[in-house]
């Protein structure tokens, strides 16, 4: 809010016949509108740091669950497999645990929602379904890009790698 927004809703209160009158402290509400925006961008730059982490992680997850296979992969490539014919199992494998693990991060959110509105009935009035739906979405098809991703890169690697480097 900016404080020609709080110069109206103090007009819009006034204007009621029950309020006599409104009084806040103009610089002091500007202290807390400046802190809130400061504290937004310090959540905003923690979340997409532990966005990258997050997906760093899974990265080496799926980096180190398809070492096992890289033998397998090169096999593949050698008798004649195309490279879209050796990576379509392992980007569908990624497809379903991408849209398991996004749905398990969904259940795990609406678990949280659900225990706030229980906890907190004033949020009800914050939120917004088509918002909530729109992060929940968004959060299964994150999930399914960056398991995608991670695979068809790990893939591709192990079968631009020549034979006596997969040891």
């Amino acid at each position: 809010m900016v404080p020609d927004q709080l110069r109206k809703i103090r007009n819009e209160w006034r204007s009621h016949p029950a309020v006599s009158d409104l009084f806040y402290q103009e610089n002091l509400m500007g202290d807390i509108i400046r802190n809130m925006q400061k504290l937004g961008y310090l959540l905003a730059g923690l979340g997409l740091a532990l966005t990258l982490i997050v997906g760093i992680l899974i990265h080496n997850t799926i980096r180190l669950a398809l070492y096992a296979n890289r033998f397998l992969i090169k096999t593949m490539e050698l008798v004649g497999a195309t490279w879209g014919v050796v990576s379509r199992p392992y980007l569908w494998r990624a497809l379903i645990h991408g849209l398991v693990s996004g749905l398990m991060a969904v259940a795990g959110l609406a678990g949280v929602l659900f225990w706030a509105n229980q906890k907190l009935p004033e949020i009800r009035a914050l939120q917004d379904i088509r918002l909530t739906g729109l992060l929940f979405g968004g959060i299964v098809l994150f999930g399914i890009f960056i398991y995608i991703l991670s695979s068809w890169v790990v893939v591709n690697k192990y079968l631009r790698m020549r034979m006596d480097d997969l040891y």
